[in-house]
């Protein structure tokens, strides 16, 4: 089971999170409040096509997460691709660590082991079990984070 929750801050690796609790007879009942996660506990789905080298659009490309065959017809798509783990955050951008996917091919050097690609995209998506819709250009949460 997976809940809904904000991140309000970040710390070397590790995330304070405010969760919504999530009622379902057939399941335990989940935690609600404030807490700390490790990244590599958290996921969510990019609303973005590419991953970028910094926090920045102007920052070079990483990867573009969203492939096609040669009919033009997707193969991947960033908000289903695997997430290995959230590693920061800053303002509205996150750094993530995502499994390369059949045609995934990095444009840089990114840091991550053999098989993946880290980047930074600044449009998550919460929902668990349906898809985001693409708005006009990237979108995250409204939630500010404070200063370290």
């Amino acid at each position: 089971m997976q809940a809904e929750i904000q991140v309000i801050g970040y710390r070397k690796g590790w995330f304070l999170i405010e969760a919504t609790p999530y009622y379902d007879a057939d399941q335990p009942k989940s935690y609600s409040g404030r807490g700390w996660v490790s990244g590599s506990m958290l996921t969510a789905g990019l609303l973005r096509n590419r991953l970028k080298q910094a926090p920045s659009e102007q920052s070079a490309d990483i990867v573009d997460l969203r492939v096609l065959d040669k009919e033009g017809t997707p193969l991947t798509d960033p908000q289903h691709v695997k997430m290995r783990r959230i590693i920061a955050c800053t303002g509205d951008w996150v750094q993530v660590e995502v499994v390369l996917e059949k045609g995934m091919k990095p444009l840089l050097e990114s840091g991550a082991p053999k098989g993946a690609v880290r980047g930074w995209a600044n449009g998550t998506c919460a929902e668990q079990f349906a898809v985001c819709p693409y708005p006009d250009t990237p979108w995250s949460p409204p939630a500010p984070l404070p200063p370290e």
